[in-house]
């Protein structure tokens, strides 16, 4: 006598198991378990970040974020106004990189 399989195809029985093995073991949420298969990047340290900026500007690169290039220069030391133009500001950030 012969077993009888559990389904008439094999695609169907390797459903089965999937519904029956890895279903329950999700998360709850699909984002949730997404992101935990992902390692969270851990942000770039402050002169690096100030770095990156200025080789982008220095190969042609505008920055579009004003926000941005003060809050690099807030976490260099440097006191920034928000009516500063971004100019003057990159200007000190490349002198804060230069010392």
């Amino acid at each position: 006598m012969s077993a009888k399989a559990p389904c008439s195809s094999p695609l169907k029985y390797y459903i089965e198991v999937f519904i029956v093995t890895v279903i329950p073991l999700a998360p709850t949420s699909f984002l949730s378990w997404l992101r935990s298969l992902m390692p969270a990047k851990k942000p770039l340290p402050t002169e690096k970040r100030a770095r990156a900026l200025i080789r982008a500007i220095d190969a042609g690169g505008l920055p579009l974020n004003a926000a941005i290039v003060n809050d690099i220069a807030r976490q260099l030391g440097l006191e920034v106004s928000a009516k500063a133009r971004m100019e003057d500001t990159i200007n000190r950030i490349r002198a804060a990189l230069n010392r």
